[in-house]
């Protein structure tokens, strides 16, 4: 196997440079995440993004065989090293090609070791993430730590065998007090509702964690940006699912989700408070599943949080994600 050859892009506009062999990439690494693509990356580069990136490309014969998604930041004066999505991202990782992913660990630790970094901190990884096996680098210290679990719902048996009893009858409760109070439309957009349904999503996800005296996810107008930017290019790609319930005309609650290789992935949900008692959010989430289901997915990611409604779906709570950092020892 020839040798690698690295090169590391500074800057946003050299990252998208490579966005059609990036894609190539990552359509040859079956475990590779959406929060992996270029879809996602490049806007969080665009609008949340540090002026410095490091990633690195890793090519074998001039081919791209690795992508190491980095950007560097400082910290009390400390030169660190992180992975590109940081902050909006459930999965994060590099994109390493399965023939060369030793080879690929090997010229990353080589990398990190020769660099500034006083510290690396990288996460949120899976347990399969080539960077829990990358060897640490010569120099540094290395601390893994568990991160926030992923639930996962199975479909493969099909929703009913999955779904507990007790949350089916929720969904018939709440529809039936929905009905009580108007007509109750669930729907997925297409391309002409997508900025109307985000734009719902960011109000009422506002609202709802306003009322707990919180912002949340949404309240910054770089992250609304973000995912404006985001959203039209995974819908690009065919993957943006936004799905919305409408009472009488009016959306009370929308979910964004995408699906990819057989996963839908359920990013962000916000709801209505003051009808809370029809139970929107749940009643969202279950049009979502049947979407999915109907579309031939195997499984629902609810992605990362123990919050207790993924539970009350049946959700399994054994996928965990992990924060592995590396710290330079000082010299003596």
């Amino acid at each position: 196997m020839s040798a690698l050859v690295l090169e590391e892009l500074p800057s946003c506009a050299a990252l998208a440079a490579i966005e059609p062999e990036w894609r190539a990439l990552w359509d040859r690494c079956p475990d590779a995440t959406p929060f992996l693509r270029p879809e996602w990356i490049l806007p969080w580069c665009r609008h949340l993004g540090p002026e410095r990136l490091a990633a690195v490309t890793m090519r074998a014969e001039g081919r791209l065989v690795g992508l190491a998604p980095l950007f560097a930041w400082e910290d009390r004066g400390a030169r660190v090293a992180s992975l590109l999505g940081a902050a909006v991202s459930d999965h994060l990782d590099v994109v390493f090609e399965h023939a060369h992913a030793e080879a690929c660990a090997d010229a990353l630790a080589a990398y990190l070791a020769a660099g500034p970094w006083d510290r690396c901190d990288l996460e949120p990884l899976r347990a399969s993430s080539p960077l829990l096996a990358m060897p640490a680098p010569a120099g540094f210290r290395d601390a893994r730590a568990d991160g926030d679990v992923c639930p996962v719902l199975p479909l493969a048996r099909g929703i009913a065998a999955v779904v507990p009893a007790s949350m089916r009858g929720n969904l018939r409760r709440a529809r039936a007090r929905a009905a009580q109070r108007g007509r109750l439309d669930l729907f997925t957009s297409g391309p002409a509702r997508r900025a109307e349904i985000l734009d719902a999503l960011c109000t009422l996800h506002g609202v709802r964690w306003g009322r707990a005296g919180e912002r949340g996810m949404l309240a910054d107008r770089a992250v609304q940006a973000f995912h404006r930017d985001a959203s039209a290019g995974i819908e690009a790609e065919g993957a943006l699912r936004l799905h919305a319930a409408a009472l009488d005309g009016r959306i009370i609650a929308a979910l964004y989700a995408f699906s990819y290789r057989g996963v839908h992935s359920l990013y962000l949900h916000g709801y209505d408070p003051d009808l809370a008692p029809l139970s929107p959010g749940a009643l969202l989430i279950a049009h979502a599943v049947e979407a999915a289901a109907r579309e031939g997915a195997r499984e629902v990611d609810f992605l990362r949080g123990r919050e207790r409604y993924k539970s009350l779906w049946g959700a399994d709570l054994g996928r965990a994600t992990y924060r592995r950092t590396l710290t330079r020892e000082a010299s003596t």
